[in-house]
């Protein structure tokens, strides 16, 4: 019994701990190791080092605007579309594939 609520309060700490600093998403896009895409993802995003990782598969080659959109956070790509916005006819046409 004792084995069981051991168990069961290291699955609440766990929970607890992944809330507070949740793993990073990081792409790997077609052709590449985990290793190539982590590498890749701690060259554009030094400050996820020392962090858990959850790997997310993509079916494409890796390009720029899929590699901003998957290491960037919400706030950073906010402001990206906010741009994107209001300057339609300057960044429209190199920002989208």
């Amino acid at each position: 019994m004792a084995n069981a609520k051991l168990a069961k309060l290291a699955q609440r700490i766990e929970k607890l701990a992944e809330a507070h600093n949740p793993p990073v998403k990081v792409a790997v896009f077609a052709g590449e190791s985990t290793r190539q895409a982590l590498d890749r993802h701690l060259e554009l995003r030094p400050d996820h080092r020392d962090r858990q990782y959850r790997f997310e598969w993509r079916d494409r080659e890796r390009n720029e605007v899929d590699e901003m959109c998957a290491t960037a956070d919400p706030g950073e790509l906010a402001a990206v579309l906010k741009q994107i916005w209001e300057r339609p006819g300057d960044m429209l046409g190199r920002a989208l594939p």
